[in-house]
C-alpha cells in the first residue's frame, strides 16, 4: 500500500471518529463524560440524529425516504431513521413506556396511583380471615366481536372491526371478585369475564380503585379469566391503525376495554364494602374425571397425560355457613362458535354449581371458576347426539356431582386462621432474555424474527422425533409485518404471581398452559413445601399458548399461535419457579425487572347512542300468549334502547294473590336472564330502529302459575339515558299435557307401554311445513337424547298410568289406575322428519333410551277389538295419553 494512500485512510477514520466523538458527547465530556447532547426520544435531538442511549448521535443513514431503509429494527420517522424499543429498560428516565417502539413518559396522575403504598402497608399484627365477595354484571354493547376464534362469522355492525359482531347474548357474563384479608395481608382473586386478561387490564382496574380508595391494588389483583371463546374481545394486543383480528380478538377499542375495567373495579370495590368475618378451606383431587363427561386431552401431537386434577375452595361466614365455592381445573370453552355471547362450557360449570348450591343450602351461595392447565383440553358433555347450547349445559350437569362431593367433604374443615402473601414480578420478553443468539430464531432467508412470529409450526405428528427446526419454521407472519415494523407492548413484557393461602399455592400463568408445563410448576409449589400446589391460568397477561420447548417444537394448531418460539414457555417457567422459592424464604415481594404496569395513551373511540323516541320506549311488539305449557317457548319483542346504552335484563313475575311479586329461587336470588332458559336479540339497525327480542322456555318441573316477564332497559333520548320496562301479558304457565305415550300393547293378559317426556320447541309445530327436525330452544331437558326427540321419564314409581281397557262387547271397561313406570329399556321411535307445503310428510326412526310400564288387567276371554287407552301422569301434574285399537284372539 503506498504511503499516500495510509494517509488518506488515517484522516478519514479520525474524521470519522471526530464525527462520532461530537455526536455521541465525547467531544463535549464534562465531568467523566457525560453527553453533551442528552436526549429522552429522538425529538429531542436534531433532524439528521436519533436518541441512542440516551444521547444524541448522527442516525446512520442520515436520511431515509421509508422504513426498509432503517430496518431491522429501525422506522424511517420524519425523514431520518430512528432506532424502536422494545422494553421499558431501554428508555432514558426510570418512569418511560416503550409502546409501539417509542419512549412515552408515564402519565403522571397514573403514575401517581399504580406507585402509591399498597392497602396492607404497615401492618404488623396477623387477624382472623375477613373475606369480601363482589358480583356485577359485565356492561357491553351487542354487536362486539367476541374473543377465541381466528374467523369469528358475525354481522356487520359499529362495534366491530376486522370478525364478525356478536348478535345476541345468552346467559349474560358476570364478575366475580373476591377479597382476602388476614390483618397482615389483602389479596384479590377476580374472575374476569374474558376470554383473557392482560396486563393494562390490571393496570386500569388499579388505577379505577385508587381513585376510589387511596390504595394501590396493582400488585395484590389476581385475575383468572374462563376463557370462554364467546365472551367480548377487542379489549387486547393494541397497535393503533393495525388490524390484529388475526389473533382471534378483534381489533383493539378504548370503550370495550373501559367497560371490562369498569365492571372488574366495580366488583372488586363491592367485594371491599363486603368485607366479613370468614373462614376458608380446600380440597384436591388428582383425578376429578376418569370417565371424561366433563373434559378430555385433545393435543394428539404431544403424548402426556391430561391434567384431571380439581382444587376447590369452600368460603364460609364466622359460623360455618358457606358463603362460595371456587373451583380451579382445566376446562376449554369451545362448543359454540355462534354469534351469541356466552360463558360456553367454563360459564355452564359456574351456573348449574351455583344454582344448584343455593338451592341445596337456601343460601345464596356463590360458584366460581377459576381456569387451570385448560390449554391442551376440550370440553366434552357430548350426550347422545347433543347440539352445541346442550353439550354445553351437559358440561356443568357432569361436573356438579363432583363440586357437590368437594363442596360436602369441606363441610366443617374450613378456618379462620390463615397465612395469606403474594408475589409479584414483572420481566422484559425479548431475544436477548430468550436466551436466543444471533442466527437463532430465523425465518427461511436467515432473518431473525426481532419481535417474535406468529403461526409458525403450522403442521406435526405424533412421532416424537420428527420435530421442528429453526429456520425452516413455517411462520406466516413475523410481529413486524403484523404491527407494521414495531412491537407489540403486550409481548415485550409478562407479568406472575404466586400467592399462598396456608399450605395451599397457587401461580399464574400469562396465557394457556398445557398440562405437563402446569403440572412441572405445580411441583415447584409442592418441592418448597406447599402441600398442594396449582395453576390459575389465563391469569394477568395473554402470550397465547404457554408450553415447554419440545411441545412447541412437535408443531400443529397450539404452539403455531405462540408469539416468541419455543424458548418463551421455559423462560416463564423458570421466572415462576424462582418466584416461589423466593416467596418461601422471603415472604411476599414485588420485582419489575424495570417493566411498569402497562398503560397507554387514552383514545376515545365510543360509539354514540342513537336516540329511542321515548313514546315507543318498552312497546310490547309481540306479546306472550295467554297459555303457555311447560317445555314451550315465548317469544317477546319491544322497541327498547341503542346497544351502546342498553343490555336488557328479563326478570320474571307471579301472582300471588293478587300481588305482582319477583320470582326468586330457594336462596332468594331473582330470576334472572343469567341462566340458560332465555336468549335475547338485538334485531335494530344501530341507526333508527331498536328492536329487541326474547325467548324463553322452562324445564317440566317449574312449578305453574300466573306469571308475566319483565324487561328493564335503557335507551337514550337524544339528550341522555333514560330507563324503561317492557311487560309482558299475563300468561298461565301450566303443567304439559304433551307426556308421549307409545308403543301400547295388549294380548289380552297383559298391558304395556313407553312413557317420554315430550322434546323441547322444535321445528315441527304439528302443521307448519319444515325442511327438517332441528330444535329451537336452547335450555337443557335432558343429556340422553338429541333435543329435538322425546327423553325417558323417571323410574322410580314418581310417573304412574292409568289404563283403561274397553272390550269390543259385553262387560264393561277394565280400569287400572296408578301403575307405575317402574323399567328401562329401548324403544324403536318413529317421528316426522319433514312436512311440505301440501302437508305431506316424511318420517324416520331412530332408537332411544325408555321406560316401560307393564301390568295384567286379569285374563280376557273374549277376541274382538279392544280400545286402549293409556294416561300418564307424573309428580309435577304433567300428563299425556293415547288411544289404541288392539285386535286380541
Amino acid at each position: 500500500m503506498s504511503r499516500r494512500i495510509q494517509w488518506i485512510l488515517i484522516l478519514l477514520g479520525m474524521g470519522l471518529w471526530l464525527l462520532t466523538a461530537s455526536c455521541n458527547g465525547e467531544n463535549g465530556d464534562t465531568d467523566g463524560g457525560e453527553c453533551a447532547n442528552p436526549c429522552e426520544t429522538y425529538a429531542d435531538c436534531g433532524d439528521t440524529e436519533d436518541c441512542v442511549e440516551c444521547c444524541c448521535r448522527r442516525a446512520i443513514p442520515s436520511r431515509c425516504s421509508h422504513d426498509s431503509t432503517c430496518q431491522p429494527g429501525g422506522l424511517c420517522v420524519d425523514g431520518r431513521c430512528v432506532g424502536l424499543c422494545i422494553n421499558d429498560t431501554d428508555c432514558c428516565t426510570d418512569v418511560s413506556l416503550c409502546i409501539h417502539g417509542f419512549c412515552e413518559p408515564y402519565p403522571t396522575g397514573v403514575w401517581e396511583a399504580l406507585s402509591a403504598p399498597p392497602p396492607d402497608e404497615g401492618r404488623t399484627e396477623k387477624q382472623p380471615l375477613q373475606v369480601g365477595i363482589g358480583d356485577v354484571p359485565l356492561d357491553f354493547p351487542i354487536g362486539v366481536s367476541m374473543a377465541g376464534y381466528g374467523a369469528r362469522p358475525g354481522p356487520h355492525n359499529p362495534y366491530r372491526k376486522t370478525l364478525g359482531g356478536s348478535e345476541r347474548v345468552w346467559d349474560k357474563p358476570r364478575v366475580k371478585a373476591y377479597v382476602l384479608d388476614n390483618g397482615l395481608k389483602r389479596v384479590v382473586i377476580v374472575r374476569t369475564a374474558t376470554g383473557w386478561s392482560t396486563d393494562y387490564m390490571v393496570s386500569h382496574v388499579a388505577w379505577r380503585l385508587y381513585q376510589e380508595t387511596g390504595h394501590n391494588y396493582i400488585n395484590r389483583i389476581v385475575t383468572s379469566a374462563n376463557h370462554t371463546h364467546s365472551y367480548p374481545g377487542r379489549f387486547s394486543f393494541w397497535i393503533p391503525d393495525r388490524s390484529m383480528g388475526v389473533l382471534g380478538h378483534g381489533d383493539y377499542s378504548q370503550e370495550i376495554q373501559h367497560r371490562h375495567t369498569k365492571a372488574i373495579a366495580d366488583a372488586i370495590l363491592a367485594a371491599i364494602d363486603d368485607l366479613q368475618p370468614a373462614r376458608i378451606g380446600y380440597t384436591y383431587v388428582a383425578e376429578m374425571d376418569p370417565e371424561r363427561k366433563v373434559h378430555r386431552y385433545r393435543r394428539g401431537e404431544y403424548q402426556t397425560e391430561m391434567d384431571d386434577s380439581l382444587v376447590t375452595v369452600r368460603i364460609d361466614d364466622d359460623q360455618g355457613n358457606p358463603r362460595a365455592l371456587l373451583f380451579n381445573f382445566g376446562l376449554h370453552g369451545t362448543h359454540t362458535n355462534d354469534t351469541a355471547v356466552s360463558g360456553d362450557a367454563p360459564g355452564a360449570v359456574e351456573i348449574i354449581a351455583e344454582q344448584n348450591l343455593q338451592h341445596l343450602t337456601g343460601l345464596p351461595v356463590k360458584a366460581t371458576f377459576l381456569s387451570g392447565n385448560s390449554g391442551d383440553i376440550s370440553p366434552a358433555g357430548d350426550g347422545s347426539g347433543l347440539d352445541d347450547w346442550r353439550k354445553i349445559q351437559e358440561v356443568g350437569h357432569q361436573a356438579w356431582p363432583i363440586l357437590r362431593a368437594q363442596f360436602d367433604a369441606l363441610e366443617g374443615r374450613t378456618t379462620s386462621d390463615v397465612d395469606l402473601d403474594i408475589a409479584s414480578i414483572r420481566a422484559p420478553v425479548n431475544r436477548e432474555a430468550l436466551g436466543y443468539g444471533p442466527g437463532e430464531f430465523i425465518d427461511e432467508d436467515g432473518n431473525e424474527y426481532l419481535f417474535g412470529a406468529f403461526q409458525c409450526v403450522p403442521t406435526g405428528d405424533e412421532d416424537p422425533d420428527t420435530v421442528w427446526e429453526d429456520g425452516a419454521l413455517g411462520c406466516i407472519f413475523s410481529t413486524e409485518m403484523l404491527s407494521g415494523g414495531v412491537p407489540v407492548p403486550g409481548f415485550c413484557k409478562f407479568r406472575m404471581n404466586a400467592l399462598k393461602i396456608n399450605d395451599l399455592g397457587f401461580i399464574t400463568v400469562p396465557g394457556e398452559p398445557m398440562s405437563n408445563y402446569g403440572r412441572g410448576l405445580a411441583q415447584a409449589l409442592l418441592d418448597e413445601g406447599f402441600a398442594v400446589g396449582h395453576v390459575l391460568g389465563y391469569s394477568q397477561d395473554h402470550h397465547l399458548y404457554i408450553m415447554h420447548a419440545d411441545n412447541w417444537l412437535q408443531g400443529d394448531y397450539e404452539p403455531s399461535m405462540g408469539i416468541w418460539g419455543w424458548a418463551e414457555g421455559d423462560y416463564f417457567f423458570g421466572k415462576g419457579v424462582e418466584m416461589i422459592q423466593r416467596l418461601v424464604a422471603e415472604g411476599g415481594f414485588e420485582e419489575d425487572n424495570g417493566m411498569l404496569p402497562s398503560w397507554y395513551e387514552w383514545i376515545d373511540d365510543t360509539v354514540p347512542p342513537t336516540p329511542t323516541d321515548p313514546a315507543e320506549a318498552g312497546t310490547m311488539l309481540i306479546d306472550a300468549p295467554a297459555e303457555v305449557e311447560r317445555v314451550s317457548m315465548v317469544t317477546l319483542r319491544w322497541t327498547g334502547g341503542h346497544p351502546g346504552v342498553d343490555l336488557p335484563r328479563m326478570g320474571l313475575e307471579r301472582d300471588d294473590s293478587g300481588t305482582w311479586t319477583p320470582v326468586t329461587n330457594a336462596a332468594g336470588t331473582p330470576y334472572s336472564c343469567d341462566l340458560h332458559s332465555s336468549m335475547i336479540w338485538y334485531l335494530g339497525d344501530y341507526e333508527a330502529d331498536h328492536t329487541w327480542e326474547l325467548s324463553w322456555e322452562e324445564k317440566i318441573d317449574f312449578p305453574a302459575g300466573t306469571y308475566r316477564i319483565r324487561v328493564d332497559g335503557n335507551f337514550h333520548d337524544g339528550g341522555g339515558t333514560q330507563e324503561y320496562t317492557a311487560t309482558s301479558s299475563t300468561f298461565e304457565f301450566k303443567p304439559s299435557t304433551r307426556l308421549v305415550v307409545t308403543g301400547i300393547e295388549f294380548n289380552g293378559d297383559q298391558v304395556s307401554g313407553v312413557v317420554f317426556y315430550p322434546n323441547g320447541p322444535t321445528t315441527d309445530d304439528g302443521v307448519s311445513e319444515f325442511d327438517e327436525l332441528e330444535p329451537l330452544g336452547y335450555l337443557h331437558h335432558t343429556g340422553v337424547v338429541p333435543p329435538f326427540m322425546p327423553y325417558p321419564v323417571p323410574t322410580d314409581g314418581s310417573v304412574v298410568v292409568d289404563v283403561s281397557i274397553e272390550p269390543p262387547s259385553g262387560p264393561p271397561a277394565l280400569e287400572m289406575t296408578g301403575v307405575p313406570v317402574d323399567t328401562s329399556g329401548q324403544f324403536d321411535y318413529a317421528y316426522v322428519r319433514s312436512r311440505d307445503a301440501e302437508g305431506v310428510e316424511s318420517f324416520d326412526q331412530r332408537t332411544l333410551p325408555s321406560s316401560h310400564f307393564s301390568a295384567t288387567p286379569g285374563d280376557v276371554s273374549a277376541p274382538g277389538t279392544y280400545s286402549v287407552t293409556v294416561t300418564a301422569t307424573d309428580g309435577h301434574g304433567n300428563t299425556g295419553g293415547a288411544t289404541v285399537q288392539i285386535e286380541v284372539n
